[in-house]
């Protein structure tokens, strides 16, 4: 029952792109979201559920009002960027994100974390103002500067090391979303979403929140790795726009997760040799 419900949830995120109506966007959006409510109670241990799920279904709701909003009234863009902004835990947002995603199975994270992106799709073909590309660039710009600054006392297992890589990714999506880069923003996420399968998969069958040799791997930049391909690429995509202040965040910033989450491992092989 479980991965029936997270199944469909997925297909309906998929499927809500083909609707040539807002309104059928919407409802395809939130019966994804509605599915995946039950599956808080499954294989789910943490005496931190219920309050987990109040957390999703609060920011669900504000975030379903906000793009409904900016649907029907003359496709209002800031309502919309405040949607995005809050669904995926932008600055000041993210602490709703950070407790929810570290007290779910991984199962339920690449649900909410990877597949639930592909609803920005939708929006590549809408036209933003350039006032409200000005303000994306030095929002976006500065949402990598405040998660420099909390990666450092944030991260302390490879699960929330994952929220900020999931963070940063959904940054660099609404980004090419803003700027209208189809291309791009199709290419980048489907290099995401393969990365992010394997990924997700080493940690949940291997080791779950712990360091294994196979995740070991797959994340760590060095000195290759899918991740660091991932990042790469990515810088691929931002260097036509010519924002080099964006692009050196994002660099720094990539950098700055690499040690974070190679103290992460060095401290867990210590731990283990110790054991």
């Amino acid at each position: 029952m479980y991965f029936s419900l997270v199944l469909f949830s997925n297909i309906l995120f998929f499927f809500s792109l083909f609707w040539g109506s807002f309104l059928g966007f919407w409802l395809s959006l939130e019966l994804a979201m509605l599915l995946l409510i039950p599956c808080f109670f499954y294989y789910n241990s943490n005496n931190n559920v219920y309050l987990s799920l109040l957390n999703y279904v609060i920011i669900a709701s504000l975030s379903s009002c906000l793009l409904i909003s900016g649907l029907l009234v003359g496709l209002n863009e800031w309502f919309l960027l405040a949607s995005f902004i809050i669904k995926v835990g932008l600055f000041p947002f993210y602490n709703w994100f950070f407790y929810l995603i570290n007290n779910l199975n991984w199962f339920m994270i690449f649900s909410l974390a990877v597949v639930s992106k592909i609803v920005f799709f939708y929006f590549l073909n809408f036209s933003f103002s350039s006032n409200i590309l000005n303000f994306v660039l030095l929002y976006f710009t500065v949402n990598f500067l405040v998660l420099s600054l909390l990666i450092s006392y944030m991260v302390f297992d490879i699960k929330s090391f994952y929220i900020f890589s999931s963070i940063s990714s959904s940054i660099l999506f609404l980004y090419l979303l803003f700027f209208g880069s189809s291309l791009s923003l199709y290419t980048l996420y489907a290099v995401y979403f393969i990365i992010s399968c394997f990924v997700l998969i080493s940690f949940y069958f291997f080791c779950f929140n712990h360091v294994n040799i196979v995740s070991l791997c797959l994340v760590l930049g060095v000195p290759f790795s899918l991740y660091i391909f991932y990042k790469g690429f990515s810088i691929l995509f931002l260097l036509p726009f010519n924002n080099y202040l964006f692009i050196l965040f994002w660099i720094l910033y990539s950098i700055l997760e690499q040690i974070i989450l190679f103290n992460i491992l060095l401290e867990a092989f210590y731990l283990k040799i110790s054991v």
